[in-house]
């Protein structure tokens, strides 16, 4: 049997430990870069996982109708400002769904929510998050999930106003009426 290769292979072994022993040894000062990168990785992690937990308050705020843009009433009695009371605004009405609707329009919801949050990343689209958005405008209308659709929308579109040309994103999808 030829043991020519053998040995070849053993000396090739022998050659890659004595340069891996001679680097730790002969390496030089150690630094503390990977260190920081690990430290800065973290850094960034937490940005983003801050970003998702602000994307999750901002799309699942309570819906309120829009205050109107009118100023308090002022008048002049005896040289005293007496102002009128704040009106209370009343809570807005929503279609009400059954239990299969709204364990549809949850999944879908979501799913929208998910696909917001990683439209964020690099590298990613937001066209699954419209996509399901579309779904849950065009499906449940009148509710509640089909105005937080649309605010979702409205978010993508302020990020970049070429998202509205890119998706196609309508002012009927845009548009919230009264609430906020």
């Amino acid at each position: 049997m030829n043991t020519f290769w053998l040995k070849v292979a053993g000396v090739g072994v022998l050659v890659v430990a004595v340069l891996i022993v001679g680097s730790k040894f002969m390496g030089g000062e150690k630094t503390d870069k990977p260190v920081q990168e690990e430290t800065s990785t973290r850094a960034a992690s937490a940005n983003v996982y801050e970003q998702d937990a602000r994307d999750h308050e901002l799309l699942n705020a309570p819906i309120q109708l829009a205050p109107n843009e009118v100023p308090p009433i002022e008048a002049d009695v005896n040289n005293e400002s007496v102002q009128q009371e704040p009106v209370s605004i009343p809570l807005p009405e929503f279609a009400k769904l059954n239990e299969a609707q709204l364990v549809e329009v949850e999944k879908l919801w979501e799913l929208a929510e998910t696909s917001f949050k990683i439209g964020r990343k690099p590298m990613v689209t937001f066209g699954n998050c419209v996509r399901y958005a579309r779904q849950i405008i065009q499906g449940f209308p009148n509710t509640e999930y089909a105005i937080r659709a649309k605010r979702m929308l409205n978010e993508i579109v302020e990020m970049r106003d070429r998202y509205k040309e890119q998706y196609h994103i309508t002012d009927e999808e845009l548009d919230m009426g009264a609430f906020q």
